[in-house]
């Protein structure tokens, strides 16, 4: 149980591979052999629309948690700021339509031409909710012979937490810089821990802008521009799970970029000696894409094949973006702040942080 609940934390945070493998590892393990059986086409195609909703879920998450002001530092000032991103999963991501005419060999059971199942992020399937598969022979013949399994189910995550949502934890460094510019660093040392190794580094400029704009220098509110890149590196060694055939070469490679560029406007509502009020928004753009790996030799249970390397995705996703958020100082160092972003996947981001001018 408690390796179930590890494996259940990294992958959520990390957008890891074959996330169906939390919820039940005997029953995924054959959820997961079924779709291999289906050849390496019918297994990509079913992962791809299956997980598609957290990588973009971490992509959109990554965007966020950068700021929470739009002034910046005097030359080496600093903040050391952690946020939790909230990235909503809309209703339209917790199924996919699955039709038999989009796949060669996985089918629908019971005939159906076409029914919506469960993303790694929606409901649990149903009974009723079966996959079946033609075994082939050494010479790619029907055997007569076929597979049946319940559909990979969903984290059901409404029901086990309340909400929809991919959690995207992250902490970043602020340096200020001459020119009125800050640097902004998200780094962490290579975390390995049980089967699973991962890595991220980002890297943002937030630059006052309003000292180029004739009439506004002495504005009573900060304007710049911001640039920022995450990127996240993980892999999941498989070859001490159940997927392991004793060729002990299964491992999941995963990689997800996140580069945003906004404009951010904010104002100083109340500024005592002690706390400070602060309004702060902006409006910008997105862009983030995930690559996902499944790498190894793998023999089927029912069939004659043999798969080297069966899976390669990639995912992409971009479009607009808007925030609102209020930022509190205390003290004079220690400042709480929320926003919530529109974007194809609203986020939630609360942070706390110290704050040296």
């Amino acid at each position: 149980m408690k390796k179930q609940f590890r494996i259940r934390v990294k992958l959520l945070l990390f957008a890891a591979t074959l996330l169906f493998l939390v919820n039940n590892q005997a029953k995924a393990q054959d959820e997961f052999d079924v779709l291999l059986e289906g050849g390496t086409a019918d297994a990509e195609k079913y992962l791809g629309k299956f997980i598609e909703p957290v990588f973009k879920g971490v992509g959109f998450g990554l965007a966020n948690g950068w700021y929470n002001t739009a002034k910046t530092h005097k030359v080496m000032g600093f903040d050391l700021t952690i946020t939790a991103n909230l990235a909503m999963i809309p209703d339209k991501d917790q199924t996919f339509r699955f039709a038999n005419s989009d796949f060669e060999r996985l089918q629908l059971e019971g005939g159906n031409a076409f029914a919506d199942l469960p993303t790694v992020v929606g409901p649990k399937a149903t009974e009723d909710q079966n996959i079946e598969v033609a075994v082939l022979d050494d010479n790619n013949l029907p055997t007569g012979t076929t597979i049946s399994r319940q559909a990979p189910s969903g984290l059901d995550l409404k029901e086990e937490v309340g909400h929809n949502f991919v959690p995207v934890p992250m902490a970043h460094l602020g340096i200020g810089l001459p020119k009125d510019t800050d640097l902004k660093l998200r780094w962490a040392p290579t975390v390995d821990v049980d089967d699973f190794e991962g890595k991220i580094f980002g890297f943002g400029i937030l630059h006052n802008i309003k000292q180029w704009i004739p009439g506004l220098k002495e504005s009573p509110f900060h304007l710049s521009g911001f640039v920022g890149y995450t990127k996240i590196e993980a892999s999941y060694d498989l070859t001490s799970s159940d997927l392991n055939n004793g060729t002990n070469d299964q491992i999941s490679n995963y990689k997800i970029k996140s580069l945003t560029v906004q404009g951010i406007i904010s104002k100083d509502l109340i500024a005592k000696k002690l706390f400070e009020f602060t309004l702060y928004g902006s409006l910008g753009f997105n862009s983030a894409s995930s690559e996902l790996q499944l790498l190894g030799t793998y023999e089927l249970a029912q069939s004659v094949d043999t798969l080297n390397d069966p899976i390669d995705l990639s995912f992409s996703n971009s479009g607009v973006r808007g925030s609102a958020g209020l930022r509190m100082k205390l003290l004079a160092f220690l400042t709480l702040h929320a926003d919530y972003t529109l974007q194809e996947y609203n986020t939630l981001t609360a942070g706390v942080g110290i704050n040296i001018r």
